[in-house]
């Protein structure tokens, strides 16, 4: 007889707390906001399990909404995609897939004694960098499928915004004891630009994580009364001076859109009348100033320090994005894979800027070019579903205040970031990635409150589908891992057999016997598995040369120029290799195409002479060597007058001053040297405004000129226009003054001269002059102490030392 008893269910599998799942945040921030491979494995990691454990939980306990179940779907189905960059193919099949960069890879792969490999151009860190995607966005499922309930989403709220407050109180902590390094004792970061942020390399990025904690902090604010509400609004202000304090133009913009959004979700009719005028206001003034005069108002009003000189209000950023239209163009449907943008862009980057380029600073093209258009397409339904979503419920009167209140936080901060994906690459930086996660998953879970559940068929299609994430991000995660350094592995990393190679290039440069042989080998594995290394080419070529394979090494750093035409490193190596091997024309036509490219500060004082030496006439090699570049010909002039060749300098400067007027002062300066004074003046005076240099040459002019007064002036005016802040061209500008008084007959010159010997006891050209000036003053006394000045230090000429006997004997010693 069959029991009455009911069955025993099997207990729920406990779900972890919100305060866990949040504070993966605060442990992303730690290690320098999870930016290096180690720590973004290991963040990666834990929050793979967390949100793995909270899918579970949330599956087995109830069907998902539809918004969760289509994101998860969207997703993963993004995730599938993005994998076909793993496929190895061979020329045809590249030429298909990515049809601009196919060339160079293939040549790169010949070198490396190969034809097919993925399509990811870095594969090793493709995959590494997959599986971190997919461990965020299984935390971004988990966050949706367990905070449901007011009171988790107000856990997860409080986690974000402490640690927003403790990113500031570092920050500050760092400002004030004048911290070199990042948390003090590190060696990070080993270069920058301008100051980090706490644990932020970039402070645009920190600025960023408080310009969403502080959308949390007001809508904490809002939900919460009495202590807690004004715990939240200290908070709120705390995070307001973090965004300031960063010098984050773009977190600055993001937080008051973040902000705004949270008003019109929340406040009443007033409010958003408010706030969409205030928004017309702004916008319609922007349209008629320009947004560039708007941009630079608004960056001299509030972070005026924000822009370094010479820097366009949005810091190169519009040629970065052509180039990376170019490269998502290059490879249109599965791009360059997980991390291959900076390899890929290397080819299409077509300024001469001198700069590194790793991001896209815009993280849609970026999208598009590591993975194609579909995988763009299908991540920004997601989220766009996301926002839709939450910002409807938001309005929704069953959630009540306080939850729409929370919701509506999330909703704002997830903005802040998402606003900030189109001038920055926050989804980069682990620790944003990671809040991004969470702001996405409390959105789903908390706009999910009583709404209906998704049918059962889309509930299982969920479920498959965060199963096949947490084994594809396993398995992918130890994938990468045990092929990283793999001795035959095509997915491993480049830089171990790089590391190897370098050691056996060193040896085989030291004479060891077949150590060139090896080092050859290490840099062609490295090159299959990174084919678009420049560094890993210029190598190569060096190695080869080593083990006398010439032509080989010329094809080599042929090809490096090829996958790095913009950087001016592999054109010079190929320019010396060529000249070496006796291709003076070949070898001058290098040159030209590096010299077009941006160099290092005063490098091109290195190399236009360097690209100027060798045999035939000096002209028609100028002729070849030099771009026409008003800075390149400038320099080239100054190599052509050491060479003997003034009129053919005076010919380049010429042109330099027509491509940029301020060449004028150099044109001048070389007039004055071959003692032209009056061609000097007409040149000097041509240029308006006058500047340092060119005041300087008149003023030298003028004085060659016997014009004295006016020479007087125009030292004044140089002097006013030079500053003091160089001390060489204030002495000159000085010296100069002094000079055109004195030939006025000023005697109180003498005490300038005088002066300038003080500060400089050793400038024998001054005291000089000075002698001069008392000789023909006949003030005898003054006379032989300067001249026993001179004998003193043994730099006296006979007729110095002849009349300064002549003196002693009639009695002035100058002692």
């Amino acid at each position: 007889m069959a029991s009455s008893a009911p069955a025993r269910r099997a207990p729920a599998l406990p779900g972890p707390p919100a305060g866990l799942l949040a504070a993966v945040f605060p442990l992303a921030i730690v290690p320098f906001a999870t930016v290096h491979p180690t720590p973004r494995a290991v963040v990666g990691l834990v929050a793979g399990l967390l949100g793995a454990w909270a899918c579970a939980h949330g599956l087995s306990r109830r069907v998902p909404s539809a918004p969760v179940a289509w994101v998860a779907v969207l997703g993963t189905l993004a995730l599938g995609l993005s994998t076909l960059a793993w496929l190895p193919v061979g020329a045809l099949g590249r030429a298909v897939w990515q049809p601009g960069l196919a060339e160079p890879v293939q040549q790169a792969l010949a070198l490396a004694g190969a034809e097919r490999q993925t399509l990811a151009l870095d594969p090793n860190t493709s995959l590494r960098l997959w599986a971190s995607t997919a461990e965020a966005f299984l935390l971004a499922l988990g966050a949706g499928l367990t905070i449901r309930s007011s009171e988790r989403g107000t856990a997860l709220a409080w986690v974000v915004v402490l640690a927003a407050v403790a990113l500031v109180g570092v920050a500050v902590a760092h400002r004030l004891t004048g911290a070199a390094t990042i948390w003090w004792v590190s060696e990070v970061p080993a270069f920058h630009r301008e100051p980090f942020f706490a644990p932020f390399v970039n402070p645009n990025h920190g600025g960023l994580a408080c310009a969403a904690g502080l959308c949390l902090a007001v809508a904490l604010a809002v939900r919460h009364r009495r202590t807690a509400r004004w715990v939240a609004v200290a908070c709120a202000l705390a995070l307001a001076f973090g965004v300031r304090f960063s010098g984050s133009r773009g977190a600055l913009l993001a937080g008051a859109v973040g902000l705004g959004a949270l008003a019109l979700l929340l406040g009443g009719r007033r409010v958003r009348l408010a706030v969409v005028g205030g928004v017309s206001l702004g916008g319609g003034a922007a349209l008629a100033v320009g947004f560039e005069r708007a941009g630079a108002w608004l960056t001299d009003a509030l972070v005026p320090e924000a822009l370094g000189p010479g820097e366009d209000v949005f810091t190169g950023r519009g040629d970065v994005y052509l180039d990376a239209m170019a490269l998502w163009w290059s490879a249109p449907w599965v791009g360059v894979g997980h991390g291959g943008f900076d390899d890929g862009f290397r080819v299409v980057k077509s300024t001469p800027v001198f700069s590194t380029t790793v991001h896209a600073h815009q993280e849609l093209l970026q999208v598009a070019a590591e993975h194609g258009l579909p995988v763009l397409g299908l991540w920004l339904l997601a989220v766009l579903l996301t926002g839709v979503y939450g910002a409807r419920r938001c309005g929704a009167a069953d959630l009540g205040y306080r939850r729409r209140a929370l919701l509506g936080g999330l909703v704002s901060a997830g903005l802040v970031l998402g606003v900030s994906c189109f001038f920055t690459f926050p989804l980069r930086i682990g620790a944003l990635e990671v809040l991004a996660a969470l702001t996405l998953g409390g959105v789903l879970g908390l706009a999910g409150h009583g709404e209906a559940r998704g049918g059962r068929w889309l509930g299982r299609l969920a479920t498959v589908a965060v199963g096949l994430l947490v084994v594809a991000a396993g398995v992918t995660q130890a994938a990468a891992a045990a092929l990283y350094d793999h001795p035959s592995a095509r997915l491993g990393a480049s830089d171990p057999p790089m590391e190897r190679a370098d050691e056996r290039l060193l040896a085989a440069i030291d004479g060891e016997a077949g150590a060139a042989a090896d080092a050859v080998e290490g840099y062609r594995v490295a090159l299959l598995r990174e084919p678009m290394r420049r560094d890993t080419l210029q190598k190569l070529a060096i190695a080869l040369e080593e083990a006398g394979e010439i032509d080989a090494a010329l094809e080599t750093r042929r090809v490096a120029v090829a996958v790095y035409p913009s950087l001016p490193w592999p054109h010079r190596d190929l320019a010396r290799y060529q000249r070496r091997l006796g291709d003076f024309d070949d070898a001058r036509h290098t040159w030209r195409a590096m010299l077009r490219l941006d160099l290092p500060e005063d490098e091109d004082l290195r190399y236009v002479p360097e690209a100027m030496r060798g045999p035939g006439d000096p002209v028609r090699i100028a002729w070849m060597v030099l771009p026409e570049r008003a800075d390149r010909l400038a320099v080239g002039a100054r190599e052509l007058e050491r060479q003997g060749v003034p009129a053919a300098a005076e010919r380049l400067l010429r042109r330099a001053s027509r491509m940029e007027p301020r060449y004028l002062a150099h044109l001048g300066a070389l007039l004055m040297r071959q003692e032209r004074p009056a061609d000097a003046l007409a040149v000097a005076e041509a240029l308006l405004p006058p500047s340092c240099f060119s005041e300087r040459i008149r003023a030298q002019a003028l004085l060659a000129l016997a014009r004295a007064a006016e020479a007087e002036d125009a030292y004044r005016a140089a002097l006013a226009l030079c500053g003091t802040q160089d001390p060489e061209i204030s002495r000159e500008l000085r010296l100069g003054s002094a000079r055109a008084r004195l030939a006025r007959g000023d005697a109180r010159a003498i005490e300038t001269f005088e002066v300038l010997l003080k500060e400089q006891p050793d400038d024998h050209a001054v005291r000089r002059l000075l002698i001069d000036a008392l000789r023909e003053r006949g003030w005898n006394e003054q006379l032989a102490t300067q001249l026993r000045a001179l004998h003193d230090a043994g730099v006296a000429r006979p007729a110095e030392r002849d009349e300064l006997k002549s003196l002693v004997v009639r009695g002035f010693r100058g002692d």
